[in-house]
């Protein structure tokens, strides 16, 4: 409703698309979650993460997250942009899937780049996650029945561009270990012949769309937190041309057909990473500064670049930090009952 800023004072006419259907199936409202302001960022610091309130939940949708890692709700509703629903659904212990693009409609929702916004569930398990699919997906479709036994994994060939911490490290291991002990057949297939690295092509759309729609609110700039002042201007300054959009959206267009021939080719069913490379740190510094959490969307966001579903489960606890850790599970569009079935399958042990 209000984007969790001081700036957004307008009041809603109708519901949103995604809400006016919970409520259909019989949801009750209980109340409305913090977002970081504008969802323009991954950590939310006005709300704390309930494994340790000086922590941060995890943004964009960390008040989500937040409600159902402290049991006050046992559904919630995210938009996801580079990372949104699966950044705090890691950093709090719950689960979420982030819909094949379009699957959700996104009309009643504040956006931040349109063509990279997604709108899901979040829950507790993913169980819950496909029982609110049910209701929000265009078409509605009744959850598959999938198990890991001989199913084809790969291991994210975008790995070697990160380094994960000791505690997400083990956490990851441990889940591929689980995967091989329900029957799945991890693969090692060469990387698609797609740009793995999408950084500053993903920032032209997202600078380009972000600033677009900030005009509305131009008289009230003043109002917005440093973080996000920043990013609309610096937006604002890059100017994208038309032809650079264009450009960024067909090589965009071309990757995802890549992963798509890729998928096919190698007969993969998922691929499985690390959520988030780290741990929920302190919170306290996530409005300061335009980009300083980068590093929470380094594996999130190029499947908002792709478009493709994802689903993002507990992966256990950290030993070292005592906090959550997270796996996701990444499959071809139009594949996410069968990608939440293996979810469930991999969750049931994990």
């Amino acid at each position: 409703l209000t984007a969790s800023s001081r700036a957004f004072e307008d009041v809603p006419e109708r519901d949103s698309d995604v809400w006016a259907s919970l409520k259909a199936a019989g949801m009750i409202l209980l109340g409305h979650l913090h977002t970081h302001e504008f969802t323009v960022g991954g950590t939310t610091d006005q709300v704390g993460n309930p494994w340790a309130l000086d922590r941060t939940p995890g943004g964009s949708s960390g008040g989500s997250a937040a409600a159902l890692a402290a049991r006050m709700t046992p559904a919630a509703t995210g938009t996801d942009t580079a990372g949104s629903l699966r950044i705090p659904s890691a950093m709090c212990g719950t689960s979420t899937i982030k819909p094949t693009y379009g699957t959700t409609s996104f009309r009643g929702a504040v956006p931040l780049a349109p063509s990279f916004d997604h709108a899901g569930p979040m829950a507790r398990t993913l169980g819950d996650c496909a029982a609110l699919l049910t209701a929000i997906a265009d078409p509605q479709r009744a959850q598959a029945e999938t198990t890991l036994k001989g199913a084809r994994l790969a291991v994210s060939p975008r790995l070697p561009l990160v380094s994960p911490d000791e505690d997400v490290a083990a956490g990851f291991d441990g889940a591929l270990e689980t995967c091989r002990s329900l029957g799945a057949e991890l693969v090692d297939v060469p990387p698609p012949a797609a740009e793995l690295e999408v950084g500053p092509d993903y920032l032209d759309i997202l600078y380009a769309e972000l600033a677009a729609w900030h005009r509305r609110l131009a008289g009230r700039r003043d109002l917005y937190r440093p973080a996000l002042r920043e990013w609309v201007e610096q937006g604002e300054g890059k100017g994208t041309s038309a032809i650079d959009y264009a450009a960024a959206q067909a090589r965009r267009r071309e990757d995802a057909a890549a992963w798509r021939d890729w998928f096919a080719e190698h007969r993969i069913r998922a691929v499985i990473e690390p959520t988030v490379t780290v741990v929920a740190w302190p919170r306290g510094d996530g409005y300061e500064r335009a980009g300083s959490d980068a590093e929470l969307i380094a594996l999130t966001h190029y499947w908002n670049w792709t478009g493709f579903p994802a689903v993002a489960l507990p992966a256990g606890v950290g030993s070292r930090s005592g906090l959550p850790v997270g796996v996701s599970l990444i499959g071809a569009p139009g594949t996410d009952w069968e990608l939440l079935a293996l979810g469930i399958a991999l969750q049931s042990e994990l």
